[in-house]
């Protein structure tokens, strides 16, 4: 199936015939799934570098307030 996007709708929203029924997703529950947890530090992609909080154990973290505004 060919989707044709305009401009400001995303995938799912062309599928369910552009309705804007997007879930709301709190602070609390991204850290309680474990989103913050990145790709090893290694196999980091530079286009992502804004998103990236800090490091630690060799994981990047990611900014999930930065997360939440998407």
């Amino acid at each position: 199936m060919l989707l044709s996007l305009t401009k400001g709708q995303n995938r799912a929203e062309v599928e369910q015939g552009g309705n804007r029924n997007v879930a709301q997703v709190t602070l609390k529950q991204l850290l309680e799934a474990g989103v913050h947890f990145g790709h090893q530090t290694s196999r980091w992609n530079p286009k992502m570098r804004t998103y990236i909080f800090t490091a630690r154990n060799g994981i990047h973290i990611i900014d999930l307030q930065k997360t939440v505004r998407l």
